[in-house]
């Protein structure tokens, strides 16, 4: 993993530049051409989803779970599975009131943005957990 490409739909979205920061803090370099890369890392799929959980007396929504989902797998060079697509789940309740709407979008948001780096958090943790041969150690390259 010592230049590894992010694939994804969004390739400039947010989960993407978090995990490409991540990448080259853990000592490993990032390129944007994808023959240039050592390995792959693909984003297959995100989905965020919202669920009303309570409603006030109007029927009026007072607060969801949102749910974020992301499948990712991993590639060296020549298509060679280092690590089997697999999914992170997270889920947060959003406390939601009618009368404030900017403030809740803002929160909603910021939920997202926060699970969003969440998720690059826990898919680093697991490329450090790769056998050593396969990703890459500061210095190497």
């Amino acid at each position: 993993m010592h230049l590894t490409y992010v694939q994804s739909a969004e390739p400039y979205g947010h989960l993407e530049n978090l995990l490409r920061r991540a990448i080259v803090a853990h000592g490993a370099g990032v390129t944007e051409q994808r023959s240039l890369a050592s390995a792959v890392l693909a984003i297959i799929e995100t989905n965020l989803k919202r669920r009303v959980v309570a409603v006030n007396s109007q029927g009026q929504p007072l607060q969801y779970n949102l749910h974020y989902e992301v499948r990712f797998g991993l590639r060296d060079a020549a298509g060679n599975v280092l690590l089997k697509p697999q999914g992170i789940d997270l889920l947060r309740n959003f406390a939601y009131n009618v009368h404030i709407e900017l403030g809740a979008s803002r929160r909603r948001s910021q939920l997202v943005r926060d699970m969003q780096s969440e998720a690059a958090r826990l898919i680093m943790l697991r490329l450090e957990a790769l056998p050593a041969g396969d990703r890459a150690s500061p210095g190497s390259g």
